[in-house]
């Protein structure tokens, strides 16, 4: 499951928006950044997804108190299809000082990624410094205990 984080930019909204096409034109444009931009990519896959829940949002006064959220989506790309950008890529290893933290989980259901993130809290050092991801993190622990079945429902829905 590709992983994005990023704020929303006054470039994302259009005169008329909704809150959620504006958040859902900022995901778009962030997931474009971290993993579109690779040629293969832009070529073979358009932007598109299953189904998404809003987890939540949460500000960074460090980063101007825009805008940060967090949402879980389904994407339609199978996991042999992605490549991260590696300048994005970069400047998240460069920021944490960290390369490799060896955290790697196997979601299959909604329990499976309740347990990834209480480990991943529990573990703070492989967070890193990366306030969005402790965010969004945290956004994710409500949304699994709110509401499960709406999280289970996006982990199994079909991608066609």
């Amino acid at each position: 499951m590709p992983l994005a984080s990023g704020s929303a930019d006054w470039e994302d909204y259009a005169e008329g928006d909704s809150i959620k096409t504006f958040v859902e034109r900022a995901i778009r444009r962030e997931l474009v950044e971290e993993w579109g931009n690779n040629i293969k990519l832009k070529i073979t896959m358009p932007l598109d997804w299953v189904d998404i829940i809003h987890l939540g949002c949460f500000r960074i006064p460090r980063r101007g108190g825009k805008p940060e959220f967090a949402v879980l989506a389904k994407l339609n790309w199978s996991v042999d299809q992605l490549e991260p950008d590696s300048s994005e890529v970069e400047k998240y290893l460069t920021a944490t000082g960290s390369p490799d933290t060896g955290v790697e989980f196997r979601v299959d259901d909604a329990e499976d990624l309740r347990k990834a993130v209480e480990v991943l809290l529990h573990r703070r050092a492989d967070v890193g410094d990366s306030t969005s991801l402790l965010g969004c993190l945290l956004c994710l622990q409500s949304a699994l205990d709110v509401n499960l079945e709406r999280v289970e429902t996006l982990l199994t829905a079909s991608d066609t």
